[in-house]
């Protein structure tokens, strides 16, 4: 027999025939892995793949591809539950070296408990075959899920198999190279720099500055309600953004590295924000709009009562229409917080704003949440913004802004 191959027999082999056979017997072919001090070891049916597979074993340990040679036994579902055990408690990071954030997580674990695991959780990790993917991202598509939300439900897939690759648990990715249902571009919606002050107006007290840190400073949902007072900088003309909120974990980090930024405190921005901190009485480590100094509001209110004061700036008495004729009711486009702080962008890039490189456009189409202008004016005219690149940098305050009367 050749060296590393045993033949291996049933314990119920009969005794030898008098031509020499007995049961079908199996053969075993083992390499050493002086790397790990172990002897990895794999039955064959015939002794021609026995001693193929020995020989690639040999090229590939020489080769240090251990996972060729001794792939993980681990499950899809195995590996899913690590990866979210392995997310909460901070193990595994993300690919810029971070931890994850709690809404990702929840995420992650809601994609592989729905649609992952049922699929091919039972399967070893080297087990699974690029046609099993795809025909998960056509049961998927088959539902009527978008190319985008598509391939976020297959993020918990792909990282997992990045991982093993890197710990040559398996030798290749089956989450690579799929048929993925197109992208369908849709228009990014942007508030009309021009008309904020129209809709701040339109708002009550209570909530404008809210909204003006939206417009002006281009402040997230989650960066608003983590907000403090002492984050705001009267003297120093500006908001230093530190922290997000989260509706489970609470306060947390900045959605990435560049959304630690300082941004100006300047216009009405200060004064909303003065007038803001003299009514509610908070100051310090208090948050700025909570319900409470130290529970933040709920993310639906800020637009639901934005939306209410608009519509009632926007009512208007009914009108006879001609017998016969469509009552079709037109339903107003209103501004909402992600539409608010992109104006920010667009202001910034407008002329006389923040220059910068080009970046490619995307279909875009502004939102005011108030009647439109007389036909003919100059507000009519239809504007196509391009796509917001969100800045980092901190313009230099003018010396009216520093002279302001409104100054704290």
């Amino acid at each position: 027999m050749a060296a590393g191959i045993e033949v291996r027999h049933r314990k119920t082999c009969p005794a030898a025939r008098a031509d020499g056979k007995c049961c079908q017997p199996t053969y075993q072919a083992h390499v050493f892995d002086a790397r790990t001090g172990r002897r990895i070891r794999k039955t064959f049916p015939t002794k021609t793949a026995a001693r193929l597979w020995r020989q690639d074993a040999i090229v590939a340990l020489r080769q240090g591809d251990v996972a060729a040679v001794a792939p993980t036994g681990r499950t899809v579902r195995q590996a899913l539950d690590g990866l979210i055990a392995g997310m909460q408690d901070g193990t595994v990071l993300d690919r810029s070296g971070r931890r994850y954030r709690p809404s990702t997580i929840r995420d992650y674990k809601s994609d592989a408990d729905k649609h992952l695991v049922p699929a091919i959780g039972h399967l070893k990790l080297e087990e699974v075959r690029r046609g099993d993917v795809q025909r998960v991202v056509d049961q998927l598509h088959a539902q009527g899920l978008s190319g985008s939300t598509v391939r976020n439900k297959l993020d918990p897939l792909r990282v997992i198999y990045r991982r093993a690759l890197q710990d040559d648990e398996v030798s290749r990715n089956p989450a690579e190279k799929l048929r993925l249902p197109a992208l369908t571009p849709t228009a990014r919606r942007i508030a009309d720099p021009e008309r904020v002050a129209t809709l701040l107006d339109a708002l009550p007290l209570s909530e404008r500055a809210a909204w003006a840190c939206a417009f002006y400073a281009g402040l997230r949902v989650g960066e608003l309600r983590g907000l403090r007072w002492q984050h705001v900088d009267f003297d120093a003309g500006v908001i230093r953004v530190q922290a997000g909120w989260d509706d489970q974990a609470g306060e947390q980090e900045t959605k990435t590295r560049a959304g630690d930024r300082a941004v100006p405190l300047i216009g009405r921005l200060r004064v909303e924000l003065a007038r803001h901190k003299l009514a509610t009485g908070r100051a310090g480590a208090d948050l700025c709009f909570g319900r409470t100094p130290c529970e933040a509001f709920t993310r639906s209110t800020l637009r639901t009562r934005a939306i209410a004061a608009w519509r009632r700036a926007t009512a208007a008495p009914a009108t006879s229409l001609p017998p016969g004729s469509p009552r079709k009711r037109c339903r107003p486009r209103w501004a909402t917080p992600t539409s608010a702080r992109r104006s920010t962008s667009t202001r910034r890039r407008s002329p006389g704003g923040r220059s910068g490189p080009p970046r490619r456009s995307t279909p875009t189409s502004t939102t005011t949440g108030l009647p439109p202008p007389a036909p003919g004016s100059r507000d009519s005219r239809a504007t196509v913004h391009p796509e917001p690149v969100r800045s980092t940098a901190v313009p230099q305050r003018s010396n009216a802004a520093l002279q302001s009367p409104n100054r704290l």
